[in-house]
């Protein structure tokens, strides 16, 4: 339809708004004077009454009496034409608040521990003491035997004959001398690290959190909530 009307069926209305000018009638009763002659017998004595005056043998008098005239007046007047226009305004609200709760578990470590994947670690160390390499633990200490080898002296023997002979204490293998001697030796201190692990910690907690929204028909412009209402307006011409 062509601007300022709407379809109704298969046709397009409109409005339209024009001054009429509008002729009326009313009765006005407005009076004149007419005057009028009127005759009346002569006295005897030839004289007439109060208001009159001889005229031959008669008295004539002028009598006043008010006609009613009625006419006609056209009368134009303003008829007021009441119409209607559409109006858009906007309006301000505030946002609406709500809170949504949400139970969030955690999971930690206890004192003293690090974490290692899905677990928690500790690490403790433990003082051992062992025997030096080459010792053996014998519950008082560590014994260490020693072996030493040297050549054996050549002695001779009757017949021209000679021998290999090793001091005391020491075998004699081929022209090799071998002893044998043993001696305690402190033990060895070292820290060893254990590590074990544990299960994390679990906990609860209740999280709110805010959301923030417009009521139906508006929409957020900053930190308010703005709406347009349309009204009809009357309009008098």
């Amino acid at each position: 339809c062509p601007a300022g009307t709407s379809m109704s069926g298969s046709s397009c209305l409109g409005t339209t708004t024009e001054q009429v000018p509008v002729t009326s009638y009313e009765s006005r009763t407005t009076f004149t004077t007419v005057s009028e002659n009127y005759d009346v017998p002569a006295e005897i004595s030839y004289s007439c009454p109060a208001g009159t005056s001889m005229s031959g043998s008669s008295c004539v008098g002028t009598r006043t009496t008010q006609v009613p005239v009625t006419t006609q007046v056209p009368v134009t007047e303003q008829v007021p034409v009441q119409s209607f226009e559409t109006q858009t305004s906007t309006y301000e609200v505030a946002p609406v608040t709500t809170f949504s709760t949400e139970t969030v578990t955690s999971y930690s470590c206890p004192a003293g521990t690090t974490e290692s994947g899905s677990q928690c670690m500790t690490t403790s160390f433990q003082t051992i003491q062992s025997c030096p390499a080459g010792s053996t633990d014998t519950g008082a200490g560590c014994m260490m035997t020693q072996t030493e080898s040297f050549p054996a002296t050549l002695v001779p023997t009757g017949k021209k004959g000679q021998e290999y002979t090793c001091a005391k204490g020491a075998t004699l293998s081929g022209q090799t001398c071998t002893k044998t001697s043993t001696s305690m030796v402190a033990y060895e201190t070292s820290q060893v690290a254990q590590t074990s692990f544990v299960d994390k910690i679990a906990s609860t907690s209740t999280i709110q959190t805010p959301s923030t929204s417009c009521p139906a028909g508006t929409s957020m412009s900053g930190s308010s909530c703005i709406g347009t209402r349309t009204e009809q307006v009357p309009v008098t011409t």
